[in-house]
């Protein structure tokens, strides 16, 4: 699982993690800005502060190891 808000768009530096996608959708909410963005593995939502830009259709994700956490598929079994 990634927290939406430790996804980078277009980040300009050194990441672990990348993959590219489309721009799907946006969504105001108060001071931030929803991002839905479709790629080959599952629609992303990003959040970020509305007053930045977001670059365009074509949009490269990206976060770091550390802002990730695995959660098994079977964590509900006792």
């Amino acid at each position: 699982m990634i927290r939406p808000e430790r996804i980078q768009l277009n980040p300009a530096h050194a990441i672990d993690n990348q993959i590219g996608g489309k721009l799907a959708g946006t969504t105001y909410v108060g001071q931030l800005l929803e991002i839905q963005v479709d790629t080959a593995i599952a629609p992303l939502r990003v959040v970020q502060l509305s007053g930045q830009a977001i670059g365009g259709e074509e949009l490269t994700l990206g976060w770091n190891a550390s802002d990730c956490v695995v959660i098994p598929a079977d964590v509900n079994k006792p």
